[in-house]
């Protein structure tokens, strides 16, 4: 009878786990288990569970290797210069990350979110299209330049702006665009492109909170706008209401 082959329970250890993250999110790691992950990146081809233990053994927990010194991580059995430096630059990281997250602003009112658009566009000198990602706290998950030129074309700007929030994960939206030399009223493209875009995001349960259009001294929300309101989303974040134009 032949001898069979051993099976090496470790063979694509490293793919298994990459895809399990793909899958699942870092939170169904262990801090071990997170670390191995990371070094990876840093070692190839060498088992790094056991490099993660001692981590965790001589700096207590996740956060504190992250925060360690390049010197102190380099003075570890097995860390190397890359790994040292993959380590600290994911701690710095971390940091820069939440800093910027920071400074994303939360609208408190409508005359607050008109003002933060209208400083977005009013120097424009083309017509540019913009689109505000919201979080369900009514924080800018991202204020994004869409399009620059002819911005209500119906079918395509719609395709696009849901893209944008797609991306962004937000859960409410608003939509502004300039119009250089013109005054600060929808025309009657803005009305059709209007209903395209609210229809897409409907389709996709995003809230559509307004559409701006802003000149250089002056600007028009269509929700604030009796006659167009009933076009968009009912259910809004906890803000208050506002004035339907800046003067």
């Amino acid at each position: 009878m032949p001898e069979q082959k051993k099976v090496n329970p470790h063979k694509n250890h490293r793919r298994r786990m990459k895809q399990q993250f793909i899958r699942g999110g870092i939170d169904q790691y262990e801090p071990h288990q997170v670390l191995e992950l990371l070094l990876f990146f840093a070692i190839p081809q060498r088992d790094t569970n056991p490099l993660a233990h001692r981590l965790l053994d001589h700096f207590g927990d996740l956060a504190s290797v992250l925060d360690a010194d390049y010197e102190e991580l380099c003075r570890i059995d097995g860390i190397s210069e890359h790994s040292a430096t993959l380590l600290v630059l994911c701690g710095q990281l971390l940091s820069r990350y939440h800093k910027e997250k920071k400074k994303r602003p939360k609208f408190s009112n409508f005359d607050e979110i008109n003002d933060y658009l209208c400083a977005q566009l009013t120097h424009e000198k083309c017509e540019t299209l913009l689109l505000l990602s919201l979080n369900n706290r009514c924080q800018m998950i991202n204020c994004t330049v869409v399009r620059t030129g002819t911005v209500t074309s119906t079918e395509t700007s719609a395709r696009e702006l849901v893209q944008v929030a797609l991306r962004d994960r937000a859960t409410a939206v608003v939509v502004a665009h300039n119009h250089p030399a013109g005054l600060a009223l929808p025309s009657a493209e803005d009305v059709d492109a209007t209903k395209a875009f609210v229809a897409a995001f409907n389709m996709m349960e995003i809230d559509v909170l307004d559409h701006i259009i802003v000149t250089q001294d002056d600007y028009y929300s269509m929700r604030g706008s009796a006659y167009y309101a009933p076009l968009f989303s009912k259910a809004v974040p906890k803000i208050n209401a506002r004035s339907n134009r800046k003067g």
